[in-house]
């Protein structure tokens, strides 16, 4: 009985054990059931995360996809406005505050003469147009909106017209400026061209109304050497006019003349006989005279300063306009020229057109004085009679 009591004893004393030690298990086993559904949290959370990692991916590749659409659309736009750019045949540059080129295109490139990476940075006016300074737009950029300037570059004898355009950041402040130089060179000479073939035919028109008009020699005279000089563009305009007694060509009239010459030259007289007075006479036709010879119709003979007006300072050219009537030679204009000119055809023409009118002019006052001269002394005649 004892033995079995003790036994008992153990059973319940291991029975104890194994119950402190179930417990034990379903502690741990709770706790780890609770780890488990952690572990599920977490998983669920991961699974979430994922999926939202997995949109943002997708969402990802869409915008890289969308960037390098846009990348190539910009590069597209980059390439097509730099051919715009050096597309425009007018030099364009753009210069920051410091006047430091930033940007230019091929025309600016190839006249400023050096190459794109020997350019950036350079000073504007040292590369093209080559200044002094910098273009006063430049130099007041602050202040302007827009603007234009004419630049005369006397080292390329050319004249440009230079469009000037700030560049601001969202503050209003300078940043840059694009300048477009444009060349007016050939519309400036057409414009001065045109103003002088104006002035040219004013001159021309007053010119054949002083001779359809006036009468008395001395005042037609006068008002050819006045107009005249600006058509043809001399420096010093006389007039010599046919002395039927005398037989020679006596100084009538004189324009630009030294004053200090005009006693002289009223007492140097040109004889017929003179090789380029005779010419003119001939030919009936304008003769160019220089220091170095006579030019006209293929003739070519050393004429000596000395023997061209000796009495007057050095001059280049000369020409000789004689004035032709009915009867022969009745003067002459001479044009004078104190640097070297060059005649083209049209100003021959001119020429011409001159020497015919004030020719038909002087002739009809010649003989309007002989028949008032006539008249006078025919009725002198009759009141002594």
């Amino acid at each position: 009985i004892l033995y079995v009591k003790g036994e008992i004893m153990n059973s319940d004393a291991e029975f104890t054990t194994l119950n402190a030690e179930l417990e034990k298990l379903k502690g741990e086993l709770a706790q780890k059931d609770a780890e488990i559904q952690s572990l599920n949290s977490r998983l669920q959370i991961d699974k979430e995360r994922e999926s939202e990692i997995d949109d943002e991916r997708k969402a990802m590749m869409y915008m890289l996809e969308d960037m390098n659409e846009t990348s190539g659309k910009l590069e597209i736009a980059k390439k097509e406005w730099e051919a715009t750019f050096d597309a425009i045949s007018d030099p364009l540059f753009i210069h920051d505050k410091q006047f430091k080129i930033v940007r230019a295109n091929r025309a600016y490139i190839k006249a400023g003469g050096i190459t794109p990476d020997e350019m950036i940075g350079k000073l504007y006016y040292e590369v093209f147009p080559r200044l002094d300074e910098p273009l006063k737009m430049c130099l007041k950029a602050g202040e302007l909106q827009e603007e234009e300037e004419e630049v005369h570059l006397s080292y390329l004898n050319k004249i440009f017209k230079v469009r000037f355009y700030p560049i601001r950041d969202v503050e209003g402040k300078f940043v840059y400026s694009v300048h477009i130089m444009e060349d007016i060179t050939e519309v400036k000479r057409t414009l001065e061209r045109l103003r002088q073939e104006m002035e040219i035919t004013a001159d021309l028109l007053t010119i054949a109304e002083i001779t359809s008009h006036t009468i008395d020699i001395t005042k037609l005279m006068e008002q050819v050497m006045q107009y005249g000089s600006k058509i043809v563009g001399c420096d010093i305009c006389l007039s010599y006019l046919w002395n039927k007694e005398m037989k020679i060509f006596q100084p009538d009239q004189c324009h630009g003349l030294p004053h200090g010459l005009i006693p002289v030259f009223h007492t140097q007289s040109l004889d017929e006989q003179t090789e380029f007075v005779k010419r003119a006479i001939e030919g009936k036709k304008p003769v160019v005279i220089s220091v170095a010879g006579l030019r006209g119709e293929g003739l070519r003979t050393e004429v000596p300063q000395s023997r061209i007006f000796s009495w007057f300072p050095a001059f280049n050219t000369s020409v000789l306009i004689p004035l032709i009537g009915k009867e022969g030679c009745l003067g002459f204009v001479v044009a004078i020229f104190k640097n070297s000119r060059e005649f083209t055809e049209k100003d021959m023409r001119i020429i011409s057109g001159i020497s015919n009118q004030v020719s038909i002019a002087l002739e009809q006052a010649r003989l309007y004085k002989e028949s008032v001269d006539k008249t006078m002394e025919l009725s002198h005649k009759t009141e002594t009679i």
